[in-house]
């Protein structure tokens, strides 16, 4: 399911590549940052927002729900953790960490 998610991501932010303002930064985080400035998120959003570069923001509880509907953890645990200190819960960051690293290496617990 999480790659499917993906592809139907990339899919749209594929088809308004200007509009996404999807730069050469690569990883799932960077595609559900463009997706949400396809949907214009952006402008509603009161929460906290995420600098995952210079230049290419995104507001961070959107961006990590999207990271983790795509199956990939590390880069909801990338973006919490480009998020100013303090802004996440540390028992989320401790679980994005643990699920990442499952992810990365299955048979290892």
């Amino acid at each position: 399911l999480g790659a499917q998610q993906l592809d139907a991501i990339r899919r749209d932010v594929d088809a308004a590549r200007g509009e996404a303002q999807l730069g050469g930064e690569r990883g799932t985080e960077f595609v559900a940052a463009a997706k949400l400035r396809l949907e214009q998120l952006q402008m509603s959003y009161d929460g906290v927002v995420v600098t995952l570069a210079p230049g290419n923001e995104a507001p961070l509880w959107p961006l990590v729900y999207l990271c983790v509907r795509c199956g990939d953890f590390a880069a909801a645990q990338r973006a919490t953790s480009a998020a100013a200190q303090g802004t996440a819960p540390p028992a989320l960051l401790a679980l994005l960490s643990l699920l990442a690293q499952e992810q990365a290496d299955p048979g290892r617990t």
